[in-house]
């Protein structure tokens, strides 16, 4: 057992006593004298029971142990040798039992269904039901058991006080700002309370949450004295609603702490406790409705996954240092943010569960299903304390940084589809507009497309080929926003190396398209495309892979390359659309100059029609277009100006020395624009 600096036990589970010796102890007629009394129990070695007598007396008698059990309240002091004494409040009348078990209503911290109920020292239980238990003796309807439950007030009066200095904890707690030492951190965490969890977002923000305490405990180990708080809360587990089970560890402190600095602490401790309940019963709706939400914006629950646009914090698992094996780091509660990300994100709890079953509870030290709790059918009827012990964050996938992790769930907003600028760009490329109305008649619940045997050729895949720049990735951004679907992007970087990886990489890319209901963008496949020969077994393993994988997805795929004549004749059955990019037209490229302003996000340009014109003229691909102007955006607001519009000497001053790859012919046409040599 391990003592705490203030040398006390910590929290541990009841030591159920054998009273079988007692032949009446199950007996419900029994009577109990309504005494309290005290005695020592000298033991003869740590495994052999001795003595029992009362204290101050010296075990010169054979005393049985059970000789004491017509006491109402029995103070129980063990001594064993080479051992620290222990201390233990028995509870034996029946009636004070039921009134006990009534007033705590189930205890984690000890069994209250047992004869006689056992109470460790430093009875941190009659602590926290002090105020209940001196109602419960007020309104007592029979003298005896009045007389009983005053047993409990004198104890705490005779031995608690002097022994738990109890003064000094109240003192730190009837503080106008309440404060805290770690040897009395015991005496805030009452069982079956509202337990307010924090942990630091960004600079200036926290992420709250709230659960319901069971039990606080000290361990001691090699990094020394830590603390620990069991608590249970409202999750979905990837089916349905229900109640888990947590643990969460912190390291102790030195001094005194402000209550509320704490990274866990009582709701009842919160200064503005009507706001921060209203925060919290927000933040569990909005859990709810992202659990509940399906890509089109339905109230049942789902499990596909629903888009939403996001500015916060992301937390991601990583292996922890310190620990060999699965023990990993980074979506527990108390763990700071990866990093501040913003752009869209497929909130897919059932998906984060079922890929990495691994990772279930990893918000906590440990987390256990609580199997006897039904599910709950409709979160939103629950009411009082469970309304607002929902989790803050939820998990998800990134489509801009690619993170998959937690998200916080009050960060996130409705999608601002960009319809008018897609819009602008289908009407103005035929290729596009073919793309489009073919992938907008595909259906990823219909059976009728392709093969129907074996669930085979039931996708739509798509093949741009041409070379770089020339607007085939611009044309699954277009296609997947004006048609309101997630474009999902996966090079061949994000597969890994080894060909076990690639495959389970592309498997699961496969079946997140076909659960979000979105447009897959192989970008850069020709090393899966290759034709095949005696020369590269890896390579020939790749290609049989990506043409396996294809045959038995189900949804639109957009394969991506720069050259088309090298590749295996197997994908031409695989392969429903293939489509060439020929090199960029100058209309092209005046369309391509002017959609970069809202798509960076800028302020829009201040660049005539001419102005356009002129640089639809330099013959730039699409990937070198978007690359200027975006650093033509940081060049404009590099004085100071956030709002600055983009201008045509910021995009000559970037011309200048952001092309140093370009053909000699290219750079030539660059000074000529710039009117000064390149700079690189």
């Amino acid at each position: 057992m391990a003592e705490s600096p203030a040398g006390y036990e910590r929290y541990m589970k009841a030591v159920i006593r054998d009273a079988s010796e007692d032949k009446a102890s199950g007996s419900a007629d029994k009577s109990f004298n309504g005494r309290f009394f005290d005695v020592t129990e000298h033991w003869l070695s740590p495994s052999e029971p001795g003595e029992c007598v009362p204290t101050g007396q010296l075990p010169d008698t054979a005393v049985s142990r059970s000789r004491y059990g017509e006491n109402s309240l029995l103070l129980r002091r063990i001594l064993v040798p080479q051992n620290q004494p222990k201390l233990q409040l028995e509870i034996q009348s029946t009636s004070l039992q039921k009134a006990f078990s009534d007033i705590t209503d189930d205890l984690a911290t000890l069994n209250v269904h047992a004869n006689p109920i056992v109470i460790q020292a430093p009875y941190h239980e009659l602590y926290h039901f002090r105020k209940e238990l001196k109602a419960a003796c007020h309104s007592a309807k029979s003298e005896n058991l009045r007389q009983e439950l005053q047993l409990f007030l004198n104890f705490e009066d005779e031995h608690m006080a002097r022994a738990s200095n109890l003064k000094e904890i109240d003192n730190h707690l009837q503080l106008s700002h309440p404060t805290i030492r770690f040897e009395y951190l015991w005496a805030l965490f009452k069982p079956h309370e509202l337990v307010l969890l924090k942990t630091v977002a960004a600079a200036s923000s926290t992420v709250q949450s709230c659960a319901v305490l069971e039990r606080y405990w000290v361990e001691q180990g090699g990094a020394g004295f830590t603390w620990l708080i069991q608590v249970r809360h409202m999750e979905f587990d990837g089916e349905g609603f229900g109640v888990v089970q947590e643990t969460f560890r912190f390291p102790a402190f030195n001094g005194v702490l402000n209550v509320d600095s704490l990274p866990a602490y009582p709701l009842s401790f919160c200064t503005d406790q009507h706001g921060v309940r209203k925060a919290l019963a927000e933040t569990s709706k909005a859990y709810i409705k992202l659990c509940k939400a399906d890509p089109v914006g339905s109230s049942k629950t789902q499990t596909k996954g629903c888009l939403r646009d996001y500015r916060g914090p992301v937390w991601v698992s990583r292996p922890n240092a310190r620990y060999s094996g699965d023990y990993r780091e980074g979506m527990r509660l108390f763990d700071s943010p990866e990093e501040m990300i913003s752009g869209r994100v497929l909130v897919d709890p059932a998906g984060f569960i079922r890929e990495n079953p691994h990772l279930r509870g990893k918000a906590a030290d440990s987390v256990t299903s609580l199997e006897e709790h039904q599910p709950i059918l409709d979160p939103e009827a629950l009411e009082g304390e469970d309304s607002i012990c929902f989790p803050a964050t939820i998990a998800g996938y990134s489509l801009s940084t690619k993170h998959c992790g937690n998200f916080h769930v009050g960060s996130f907003h409705d999608v601002a589809w960009e319809d008018d600028e897609s819009k602008s760009l289908l009407d103005s490329s035929e290729r596009m507009r073919h793309v489009h109305r073919i992938a907008a008649n595909f259906s990823y619940h219909s059976h009728s497309f392709g093969y129907s045997i074996g669930g085979k050729g039931r996708g739509l895949v798509y093949l741009f080929y041409g070379p770089s720049g020339t607007g085939k990735t611009l044309t699954a951004e277009c296609v997947a926003e004006h048609l309101h679907r997630p474009l999902y992007r996966v090079s061949g970087s994000d597969l890994g190396s080894d060909t076990s990886d690639i495959e389970a990489s592309l498997q699961r890319a496969f079946n997140r398209i076909a659960r979000w209901e979105a447009i897959l963008l192989l970008d850069e496949a020709d090393a899966f495309m290759a034709e095949r020969g005696d020369d590269s077994l890896e390579r020939n393993s790749l290609v049989s892979i990506l043409l396996r994988l294809l045959e038995y997805q189900s949804g639109i795929v957009m394969l991506t390359t720069n050259r088309e004549d090298k590749f295996d004749k197997a994908f031409r059955t695989r392969i429903h659309v293939t489509i060439s990019f020929p090199p960029i037209t100058q209309k092209d490229r005046e369309i391509i100059w002017r959609s970069q302003p809202k798509k960076m996000g800028a302020r829009a340009a201040a660049l005539s029609d001419e102005e356009w014109l002129s640089l639809s003229e330099l013959e730039l691909d699409g990937r070198s277009i978007k690359n200027v102007f975006h650093v033509a955006g940081l060049w404009a607001r590099s004085d100071g100006g956030e709002d600055n519009p983009v201008l045509l000497d910021d995009i000559k001053s970037v011309l200048q020395i952001a092309l140093g790859n370009a053909s000699k012919d290219v750079k030539r046409q660059l000074e000529d624009f710039v009117g000064r040599k390149l700079l690189s």
